[in-house]
């Protein structure tokens, strides 16, 4: 109970700060701050006239009376109210400020924190974010334990990564590639569920475990895989940046006879440089043990610089670098890779959201390949898709709906190919 009242309190206090901090982010006919100061004090006819005379719409009078049962503590019916002006219009940010504090107020932290995450992808001014990570920080140190699942539907022109060509020329000749190890098709189920444990009251500073479980399954069982996760480590996360450092184990199973073992060490950094600006920079090294192909053994190691910038509150573009060296047993397997990446995602007023991105890179082995007088020399690019709709739902869960095209060039002709495949995903928490 004392919990309770503790974070009620705070959170009265910082929504009240923010509300009358400035004004709403969409233009209204009547100020929220004067509305608010009425519906306060308890002139609640005055409001509504105030509201009419302003030429109000009937989304305007339904957040209105929102507004006024929340302040009468009538929590479920405010919530409702405000659940159905995003409905109609799922980028109102002082609808979903409001639902997101009256939920929190309700006790109903799961989805509160949903609310004030979505708020902070949306709006992008700067105090009012500050007041959203406070409330994120605070409800993540209240919930030790989350657990969430995901399931998802995915079509692939080459699940094999196999390759296009079906001769190999080689120095000794030509040789036909075996079907095996051609493109092959298919339609795979994933599915899977993870975990985060970190001590109460840590409020984004603290030692956190993580974990996960997932499987992918095709009609074709040899490409079927399960993989597995566990890390531990420590994070600290606060209004102008974040860092984390964690050690990890991961396994991987596959029915192919590439199932493999990795260990390793991850750092993340990243700090808002300007309201609109984050950069940040990952570090990782792994050594990576294969059960059935030694001659892949070795160290992985992995640097990555992104820049982030928010154009609008509806318009997000980001920029990634990223430089890899793999030091594998077999010489005429290490490489090292260096790839560039633009990505860039708007948000409509309806509640449709679109991503878009690319990435080119290059991989350049050490030794020469097998039968080649030559080292392997592979050329990358990609092109993703991502839409999603507030609106649209199934199983009272929003679906993503992910779209990819990879293209692989090299001299070798198993290393050549072509892959277009989309991802039907619904996630969820517990």
């Amino acid at each position: 109970m004392a919990y309770s009242f503790g974070i009620r309190h705070l959170a009265g206090a910082i929504f009240a700060a923010l509300c009358f901090a400035m004004p709403a982010a969409e233009a209204a006919p009547v100020s929220d701050s004067d509305l608010s100061r009425l519906i306060n004090t308890g002139q609640i006819e005055t409001a509504r006239a105030r509201l009419e005379a302003s030429g109000g719409d009937a989304l305007d009078v339904l957040f209105l009376e929102g507004r006024i049962a929340k302040a009468r503590g009538a929590l479920d019916t405010a919530s409702a109210a405000f659940r159905e002006v995003l409905r109609a219009a799922p980028n109102r940010i002082n609808a979903r400020r409001e639902l997101a504090h009256t939920l929190l107020m309700e006790g109903k932290y799961a989805a509160a924190e949903r609310q004030f995450a979505m708020l902070l992808a949306e709006d992008d001014n700067p105090r009012m974010r500050a007041g959203y990570r406070r409330f994120l920080a605070e409800l993540s140190a209240r919930r030790p334990l989350r657990l969430t699942g995901h399931v998802a539907l995915a079509p692939s022109s080459n699940i094999n990564r196999g390759t296009l060509r079906g001769r190999m020329e080689t120095d000794l000749g030509d040789f036909e590639i075996a079907e095996g190890s051609q493109a092959r098709s298919g339609v795979g189920l994933s599915y899977g569920i993870s975990g985060r444990l970190q001590p109460p009251g840590a409020a984004g500073r603290g030692p956190i475990l993580r974990w996960s479980l997932g499987q992918t399954r095709y009609s074709e069982t040899t490409f079927d895989r399960s993989t597995g996760q566990l890390s531990f480590g420590y994070e600290a996360r606060g209004a102008r940046g974040h860092w984390q450092l964690q050690l990890y184990t991961r396994r991987e199973a596959r029915n192919d006879g590439a199932s493999v073992t990795a260990r390793g060490m991850h750092l993340a950094l990243g700090r808002q440089v300007s309201p609109r600006d984050l950069v940040g920079v990952t570090l990782s090294r792994e050594w990576r043990a294969y059960d059935e192909q030694s001659y892949r053994d070795g160290p992985v190691s992995r640097l990555a610089l992104s820049w982030e910038h928010l154009f609008t509150p509806r318009l997000r573009g980001r920029a990634g670098l990223s430089f890899t060296l793999a030091e594998p047993e077999a010489a005429h397997q290490a490489y090292h890779a260096r790839s560039l990446s633009l990505d860039v995602e708007r948000r409509w007023d309806s509640g449709l959201a679109l991503g878009a991105g690319a990435e080119i890179g290059r991989r350049d082995f050490d030794a020469d390949y097998p039968l080649l007088s030559s080292p392997r020399a592979d050329r990358f690019s990609s092109l993703r898709l991502t839409a999603s709709h507030s609106r649209v739902t199934a199983f009272g869960l929003r679906p993503q709906l992910r779209c990819s095209h990879l293209r692989s060039r090299s001299n070798v002709a198993f290393a050549e190919y072509s892959v277009n495949e989309c991802q039907i995903s619904l996630g969820w928490e517990f």
